[in-house]
């Protein structure tokens, strides 16, 4: 049988200056435990080094995962040391007890009799998870509590201290006014309180408008201290007399009262940050305003200099002809097989790739571990005398980090040599939903639609004449668009290209000549 231990450190309780984690000790327990239940066994070791258990975003445990996922464990049992170092919320923990008991894998904890091949086992497993759930939350809730006493007590309980005071000493909750910025605060207020334009007080200082106004509006400088939804006395000295804190609040306009009316608003530019001219640089939005005072809006090219490139397109042209393409059929189904067929080949590449690698990371593993099992045997022999001792208890610090900073590295190269596809399948799923886009384009407004686009596209590229080149991103990776006529190169992440073609400075509005053109 084929056994499968894991071991997870937290970040908190890991001394980094000694020579191990507690992993070692896990690691030999759980094959102690092994080898006096089976002792034929095969023994495959995962390892997560100073991560925590409420997140699942650990490498080693990411790993144990796809394998599940994907039906590729060469494993029978999982062994854990303490169940809490797989997990210490239920909401990660279930998938993964069901995964085990899709795959039929069995699941052991060394020191809680855990094990999942009887109801009565799976049973214990749930309430073990229900109350290591319940202990997080609780520790959480008392740190809340902790917080919320220290504001009552009229204490700043925790982050960085507001503009114009400071923190002195680190477990001090009191807050002092800053030498420097405490004045300027002061000045702020008095000036404003005093009738001074707000434009002036904040060319003076350089402050923001938004910054000023949270400043003006924080009571944190009268004395008060704001958190969690409640205001308490605090225990600061204030920077803002009483009166001139009235005076400030009676002239501040209401929140809401400066922002632009709706009918006011600027115009939404789908494509701004995306479209680039065809000589490299890029096309931002620019408004300009015609004979009878009607305002026309364009996609310009920044070289704007005397004898430069000087395109520029009809923004309503480019965004409605790309609302036409994305709302229309995108992919054939011979489009999309050709696209996830180069990136296995990407995938098989960056695994060829990692090999190498991850036999140097392995080597350097090796060297490591056997500098630090002699440095420990100097210590042991009493080589090390007193004078040296920091010396080399440094360099073990120094071991410890550079092999959890390798032992991380392993972890990636092989979840490239190893991982799923699940990545791939995600990307055919995006594919195909991109045919639906017309719905969504049609539904929302102009700002969410610029999310939409910006969500799907990577880039718009003019090309040469009246063709437009577009980059899209599935998946989370860049699928790079090419010329019509030219097959996709094997460095590129897809074989989708698609050509919009539209003439350059059309003032027909929407003619037939407008229409996009697509082509593999």
């Amino acid at each position: 049988m084929t056994y499968l231990v894991y071991a997870r450190v937290s970040p908190k309780g890991s001394t980094w200056a000694a020579s191990e984690t507690s992993i070692p000790d896990q690691v030999a327990e759980c094959q102690g435990y092994i080898t006096a239940r089976d002792p034929g066994a095969t023994v495959h070791v995962i390892e997560d080094e100073f991560q925590s258990a409420g997140s699942a975003k650990r490498p080693g445990y990411r790993r144990l995962v796809a394998e599940l996922r994907s039906g590729s464990a060469a494993w029978d049992v999982l062994v854990v040391r303490h169940l809490d170092r797989l997990s210490r919320s239920l909401t990660d923990a279930l998938p993964v007890l069901r995964l085990l008991q899709e795959q039929g894998k069995g699941l052991v904890s060394t020191t809680q009799a855990i094990d999942m091949s009887s109801p009565t086992g799976r049973a214990m497993l749930h309430m073990i998870l229900v109350f290591a759930e319940w202990e997080r939350e609780m520790a959480s809730e008392r740190t809340r509590a902790k917080m919320v006493a220290i504001a009552q007590a009229g204490g700043w309980p925790a982050g960085v201290a507001p503009r114009g005071y400071e923190r002195r000493e680190k477990h001090d909750n009191t807050l002092y006014p800053h030498p420097r910025q405490g004045p300027v605060i002061t000045d702020v207020f008095e000036r404003y309180a005093a009738g001074e334009p707000l434009p002036e007080i904040r060319k003076r200082y350089s402050i923001a408008k938004s910054t000023m106004y949270v400043i003006l509006r924080n009571p944190i400088y009268v004395g008060k201290l704001p958190y969690a939804g409640e205001v308490y006395q605090g225990r600061h000295e204030p920077l803002v007399s009483q009166a001139t804190w009235d005076q400030v609040q009676a002239r501040l306009p209401k929140k809401g009262q400066h922002r632009a009316k709706p009918g006011r608003r600027k115009r939404v530019f789908l494509l701004a940050g995306l479209v680039k001219c065809h000589c490299g640089r890029a096309l931002t939005p620019a408004s300009a305003r015609g004979r009878g005072g009607k305002r026309y809006n364009y996609y310009q090219c920044t070289d704007g200099a005397k004898g430069g490139c000087g395109y520029r397109l009809r923004a309503e042209i480019l965004e409605e002809t790309i609302i036409d393409m994305l709302s229309g059929e995108l992919f054939t189904p011979e489009d999309i097989e050709q696209m996830l067929e180069l990136l296995r080949q990407r995938r098989a590449e960056a695994a060829a790739k990692a090999r190498p690698e991850l036999q140097r990371v392995e080597t350097a593993l090796r060297t490591l571990a056997a500098e630090r099992e002699k440095i420990e045997q100097m210590f042991l022999d009493g080589i090390v005398t007193a004078a040296t001792a920091p010396m080399w208890e440094e360099r073990l610090a120094r071991c410890a980090a550079e092999t959890a900073a390798h032992r991380g590295r392993r972890e990636a190269l092989r979840a490239d040599i190893d991982g799923d596809m699940a990545p791939y399948d995600r990307a055919e799923d995006v594919i195909r939903d991109l045919d639906k886009l017309g719905d969504a384009l049609a539904r929302a407004t102009p700002e969410n639609r610029a999310r939409i686009i910006t969500g799907h596209i990577a880039g718009i590229e003019h090309q040469d004449g009246d063709a437009w080149r577009v980059q899209f991103l599935v998946g989370g990776t860049r699928f790079v668009s090419v010329q019509a006529g030219q097959p996709p190169s094997p460095l590129e992440r897809t074989a989708f290209a698609l050509v919009l073609t539209l003439p350059a400075r059309c003032t027909a509005g929407r003619a037939a000549c407008c229409a996009p053109r697509a082509a593999i």
